[in-house]
């Protein structure tokens, strides 16, 4: 048996049924992916991807030239970026506190606590501690 494609979907809300075409729920997504606030997100998800960029710094910089992509651990990071104790010195004067520098990790958190690469950034931080709002790229 050949498969179909489904070009109508029944939806239930506020209690009615409604009839939606696929194709207009389509449209209305890829629309909504183009959006000021999805162009957004995608800026913000990509804002180390363009640092690296920057600085001609391509995937293989950072991955190698290996089939299967590793991930990237704070070592490699470092390798570019420097000595964790210089890095933290470097954000020495960042408030209200240096995030390079943590009274739970001292100098040696892992980067991608914080910093993604293909992902948006995270201040790890925050959950916890509400006042350390950091900017992170």
């Amino acid at each position: 048996m050949g498969a179909t494609m489904k070009i109508w979907r029944v939806s239930r809300c506020c209690g009615f049924l409604y009839v939606v075409p696929v194709v207009v729920l389509c449209a209305a997504l890829v629309g909504a992916a183009r959006s000021p606030v999805a162009e957004a997100g995608s800026k913000a998800r990509n804002a180390l991807l363009s640092k690296h960029a920057d600085h001609a710094i391509g995937c293989p910089g950072c991955h190698g030239k290996m089939k299967k992509q590793p991930v990237i651990q704070t070592a490699k990071c470092l390798e570019c970026h420097g000595d964790a104790k210089a890095l933290a010195e470097r954000t020495a004067k960042v408030t209200p506190r240096n995030p390079h520098n943590s009274r739970h990790y001292g100098t040696e958190a892992d980067c991608r606590l914080c910093h993604r690469e293909h992902a948006t950034s995270e201040n790890f931080c925050l959950p916890c501690h509400e006042r350390f709002e950091f900017k992170v790229p």
